[in-house]
């Protein structure tokens, strides 16, 4: 299955306010990162769940994916198609490939590379011009627009000739309920008597309603009764005058069948004649447009042709890297959200042209990406009443022309989220609503644009038991009737586990792990989801789970901690966890060239263990602390050192990392040879991590699911 959206290395960062004094003195700007280098993929018709604490980014991810907040970095493709996505990754290899020649070019090289594809990008322009010459575009226009007026008259034609044309059947539509009528009520009732009995009953049922509101508030009920009463007669007479057995009905509405056959055969015939006069009126036209142009030299269209080709092969892979970037840029400004202009300031300065064609782009992705806020209160307009909330996204995106047209879209999307009748509560206020309503309010404008990806931030986060129970059976119901495609943003795992298809655990703007929905809850492998599990209340009262309490506080996202983001609360966490990935790397470089060393000096016949000295059972070190002196050559530590105390390992002390930071380090190369990716099964790494060296193990993902 394609994926509906990929998002790869996507960074949200803000800056962060410093006084004007400081800014004048040079002082450094620094940034909150709040997404930090986020990747996944959401399937079509899946529901993707983001999970984590409060303060973990997921808010932002959602709203940068529907360019509420604006990306810093990274990609956002949204509705790639496959070929279009296996072309863009064929690019990017290939300017891969071309970085080293690149690089080595010098400033005059690189000059007459670009020189050279500017000059192929002029004669590419002079081909196009010269075979659409000036003056030609609205003859391009209009024969685009004749062909599509065939076409659409082709599919009418063969909708009339099969019997499934919708005019046809709308100016039947009084045919059509004579004939039911007469089949479901009998010969007395018409289609007025029909719609005064239904009437009737509506106006029934409301004074019940009425009634039994009035007894429950112990106010007066002689007038309700009374009207429950006449009522009762009215319909009681009229239906003495049902009746379906008799022999006339079946005679009459075989009759009323011959009519409406009769009278849709004559239309179907007059309709194929007019859509036959005018697919010859259109079809002369467009022959008489073709006859007014001119056709391009081709003496003139070979010899530019050449000419770029003469260019190319002169030009080196300076010009092949810049055509190859123009390509992939071409691509993401198609399909990559995040090159996307943002509304207001972001589109100061820009051309006229450029503006109004990212205008469009962003109104067009307004109609299938919308957002479902978290809380109810705060997202509806009080000053608005709930058709103007509802139909505000179908003015500001002109999808509806009329007003009538607008009352009969927002009134489906009222009804389809369970607020029935419609004409009830579209003109209420927000402030006249229940929470659960107000929510369900909240959905119909996500819904009213027909979208195709929804992004629910936390929508049952602000409401009772049973009416959240409500709401995420009708988000369920919605996205099986139309097809929809959910980012579910929660902080309650067991929440994700009963409506996730894949689960994404993010921490401090990382995604730590990710995988199906059930194996995530079963088998979690980093110590942040298992800590999440671990504090979800169990229905069964018997079974008493051991919480896993994290200590600490969530350290700041300005000044996020080196290495694993999570060690400073991890309970499995190590020395090497403070460790950046280049410390790691170099670190491991070093230590592969000394056992190669040594293990080319061994003795024949012999091959040094596998497994780690101190650690006989193959345990990784962060489950107990080790015992054993550290191989450096100095003395034990004694058993009132500081290290002995609390759960710092031996072999290990604090220093003052150059940024100021105080950090973990390692004094023997046994405690890294001690770390789990030196024993176990290899894990894959999600997050920030080293395409080179082993995963560290508390950033895991699932087998199965997709890369970050």
């Amino acid at each position: 299955m394609v994926p509906l959206l990929r998002v790869r290395n996507l960074r949200v960062w803000f800056d962060v306010r410093i006084g004007l004094i400081a800014g004048f003195l040079g002082k450094e700007t620094k940034h909150v990162r709040a997404v930090d280098g986020v990747s996944f993929d959401v399937q079509r018709g899946e529901v993707f769940c983001l999970v984590g604490e409060s303060g973990c980014g997921k808010t932002t991810t959602g709203k940068a994916l529907i360019r509420l907040n604006d990306p810093t970095g990274g990609n956002i493709f949204f509705d790639v198609p496959d070929d279009e996505w296996n072309r863009l990754g064929a690019l990017e290899a290939r300017l891969a490939t071309l970085y080293p020649y690149v690089s080595a070019l010098g400033p005059r090289e690189t000059r007459q590379a670009y020189a050279d594809w500017a000059r192929v990008q002029a004669l590419a322009d002079q081909v196009e011009s010269t075979r659409h010459p000036r003056g030609s575009a609205g003859r391009v226009l209009r024969r685009e627009r004749y062909e599509k007026t065939i076409a659409f008259l082709n599919e009418r034609e063969q909708a009339l000739q099969d019997g499934v044309d919708t005019m046809i059947k709308r100016l039947t539509t009084k045919e059509r309920n004579r004939i039911e009528v007469l089949q479901t009520l009998g010969l007395w009732f018409k289609p007025t008597r029909a719609r005064k009995l239904h009437r009737l009953e509506d106006e029934l049922e409301e004074g019940r309603y009425q009634l039994t509101r009035s007894e429950s508030l112990r106010t007066r009920t002689g007038q309700n009764k009374r009207k429950i009463r006449r009522l009762e007669r009215r319909l009681a007479a009229m239906r003495e005058h049902v009746g379906t057995d008799d022999p006339m009905v079946r005679s009459r509405a075989e009759a009323l069948r011959q009519e409406l056959a009769e009278k849709e055969k004559r239309l179907t015939e007059q309709e194929l004649g007019r859509v036959r006069e005018e697919q010859k009126l259109v079809r002369g036209l467009l022959d008489q447009l073709g006859s007014q142009g001119s056709p391009a030299s081709e003496d003139e269209l070979g010899s530019l042709n050449a000419s770029i080709a003469g260019v190319r092969s002169q030009g080196g892979p300076g010009l092949d890297a810049w055509e190859t970037r123009a390509a992939i840029d071409e691509i993401r400004e198609r399909y990559d959200l995040s090159t996307w202009g943002a509304k207001g300031a972001a589109l100061v300065g820009t051309r006229p042209g450029r503006r109004r064609r990212l205008r469009r782009q962003m109104r067009g992705l307004r109609r299938r990406m919308q957002i479902i806020y978290q809380d109810p209160y705060e997202s509806l307009n009080p000053k608005l009443s709930i058709y103007d909330i509802v139909s505000e996204p179908l003015v500001a995106n002109h999808i509806t022309s009329t007003v009538g047209e607008a009352e009969a879209v927002v009134a489906k999307a009222l009804e389809d989220v369970g607020l029935r009748p419609a004409s009830e509560y579209m003109f209420r206020y927000p402030h006249e609503l229940s929470g659960g309503q107000r929510q369900r309010v909240g959905i119909a404008t996500a819904l009213v644009v027909d979208p195709d990806f929804i992004v629910a931030d936390e929508p049952v986060s602000m409401l009772d038991a049973s009416v959240r129970t409500e709401i995420l059976a009708l988000l369920l119901e919605l996205k099986t009737r139309r097809d929809l495609t959910y980012l579910f943003i929660t902080h309650d795992l067991g929440l994700a586990w009963i409506l996730a298809d894949r689960i994404a655990v993010m921490y401090l703007g990382k995604i730590v792990e990710t995988g199906d929905g059930p194996e995530i809850i079963r088998n979690p492998r980093h110590p942040y989801t298992k800590a999440l599990i671990s504090v979800v209340p169990s229905p069964n009262p018997s079974v008493q789970r051991e919480k896993i309490i994290l200590h600490g506080e969530r350290p700041n996202p300005v000044d996020i901690p080196a290495g694993c983001r999570f060690h400073p609360r991890c309970p499995m966490a190590v020395g090497i966890c403070g460790w950046n990935a280049e410390e790691v790397r170099d670190e491991l470089k070093k230590l592969l060239n000394e056992d190669r060393e040594s293990l080319e000096t061994a003795p024949s016949g012999r091959t040094r263990s596998a497994r780690p000295r101190g650690d006989p059972q193959g345990e990784c070190p962060g489950r107990k602390i080790r015992t054993d002196p550290p191989r450096t050559g100095r003395a034990p530590t004694p058993p009132d050192h500081p290290q002995r105390l609390g759960r710092m390992p031996l072999g290990r002390a604090r220093e003052r990392h150059p940024t100021g930071r105080w950090r973990w380090r390692l004094s023997s190369r046994a405690d890294l040879r001690h770390m789990p990716w030196r024993h176990g099964p290899r894990r894959r790494l999600v997050g920030e991590g080293l395409r080179d060296a082993p995963p560290r193990p508390c950033e895991t993902t699932h087998p199965g699911s997709t890369r970050g």
